[in-house]
């Protein structure tokens, strides 16, 4: 039970690390990702997410794909100079 604890505080402490490195985005590439992350939310079997970006912003799919993972990047960069900081 105490390791459950312990993973559930790291999940939480993680999150918050991504929830912070979110906000040192520019704001077009965090509305985008806030865009991916509510079309994953709102998923159904109609459009996948990546489709709903692509065809929101008027890009390919494969570009719509290719954004996000370099935004997925940068938040983990940040991430890592946000810990780096921290000690």
């Amino acid at each position: 039970m105490m390791k459950s604890n312990v993973i559930e505080a790291d999940e939480i402490f993680r999150d918050r690390q991504r929830h912070t490195a979110i906000g040192y985005l520019p704001d077009n590439e965090k509305q985008m990702y806030d865009f991916f992350i509510n079309s994953n939310i709102e998923f159904n079997q109609e459009k996948p997410p990546f489709q709903k970006v692509a065809e929101y912003y008027e890009v390919t799919l494969e570009n719509a794909k290719e954004k996000i993972l370099e935004i997925e990047g940068k938040i983990e960069e940040i991430i890592m100079k946000l810990t780096v900081s921290e000690h």
